[in-house]
């Protein structure tokens, strides 16, 4: 997830110049997809390629003849198109509690990261699995459909219709991670990670941001399932990651 070689061949990582840059969506992925070409797998350079000319044909679809970002492909007018990639729906208290639950057949990731760049701050981790639940898929699948992605599941009430045309192998792994760092001791959004899809999406991420009452609530909810299920609380979780990184 941190820093992977395929990503950091040269002596500026792929990430650091994406945003660096400001690219928005469509043209940070062809960077992505060029930039990794042959390193993350070499069976799969020219299929790296055609994704980064579908992404760039794509983002030409969408700013039309005279350039300007704001109007999609279909013509319809859309100033958040560029953007459809982060979410920002109300998670409710009552969905929070019914569609959000840590996986605990899959393992705990203790590790570490770091703020700033001039003077590091580094914090230790702990990296929850969630379990991929309706609730979850269905806010990543509104997401994907917009981008012009096929769904996991029919989705009803979407640009004045239905959407049945669905991608029956593609799955998603949800992650959010505890960290030291932050007020809230947790991520400010839910990662979701695109797996066995044949669209040019697969292994991208999407993410659900959360606002502070958000993290709050799911911090609450976390250490309730890790007392349950682990019989120790988040803090515990958090201390024994930071003596690992110790």
């Amino acid at each position: 997830m941190n820093h992977p070689a395929h990503y950091t061949t040269g002596k500026i990582e792929v990430i650091d110049y994406i945003e660096d840059q400001k690219l928005p969506y469509h043209l940070g992925n062809a960077v992505k997809y060029i930039s990794r070409a042959g390193k993350k797998d070499k069976d799969k350079t020219v299929e790296d390629l055609k994704k980064a000319v579908w992404y760039i044909e794509r983002y030409i679809g969408l700013i039309g003849d005279n350039g300007s970002v704001g109007k999609a492909a279909n013509g319809s007018n859309d100033s958040n198109v560029i953007d459809k990639k982060r979410s920002k729906p109300t998670l409710s208290e009552a969905f929070i509690n019914t569609e959000i639950f840590i996986d605990f057949e899959s393992e705990l990731i203790y590790g570490e990261d770091q703020a700033y760049i001039c003077c590091p701050e580094r914090f230790p981790t702990v990296r929850f699995q969630l379990m991929p639940t309706v609730g979850l898929i269905e806010i990543v699948d509104r997401l994907r459909h917009k981008l012009g992605f096929k769904p996991m599941y029919p989705i009803v009430g979407v640009d004045n219709g239905d959407c049945y045309d669905c991608d029956d192998d593609c799955c998603y792994d949800f992650f959010i991670s505890l960290n030291g760092f932050t007020d809230s001791h947790l991520d400010t959004c839910i990662a979701a990670v695109v797996a066995d899809s044949d669209s040019v999406d697969n292994e991208d991420m999407y993410t659900i941001d959360l606002t502070e009452d958000e993290q709050k609530m799911l911090y609450k909810r976390f250490d309730e399932q890790c007392r349950r299920s682990l019989n120790k609380t988040c803090e515990e979780l958090l201390k024994e990651a930071e003596e690992m990184m110790d």
